[in-house]
């Protein structure tokens, strides 16, 4: 995966949903998710990957991949993301979940 152009996020928290956008290198989200996700990096939260290797550190800032694993993180459930990988290429991911 090449560096993150933009992505969307879309989420639950305490049953409210929650959106986060990045875009231009800056993160724009709701106060619930900032605030929970914030509490990640307080607490230094790591993401780590097998298949490529690799190892993040929550963030709100940078790297983009870091701050999208950190706003999903933060979510009790991860509903919708949309990922732009550059050139025109975007990936759009619905989760659905059954319902109670």
């Amino acid at each position: 995966m090449g560096p993150l152009a933009w992505f969307a996020v879309q989420g639950v928290i305490d049953q409210q949903v929650v959106r986060a956008v990045w875009a231009d290198g800056r993160l724009c989200c709701d106060r619930l998710l900032e605030v929970r996700a914030r509490l990640l990096v307080d607490l230094g939260a790591e993401f780590s990957s097998d298949d490529p290797p690799g190892r993040y550190h929550a963030s709100l800032q940078a790297p983009p991949v870091a701050v999208l694993l950190t706003l999903i993180r933060a979510c009790d459930l991860a509903t919708m993301m949309e990922v732009d990988l550059g050139d025109g290429f975007a990936e759009h991911l619905t989760i659905r979940s059954p319902t109670s």
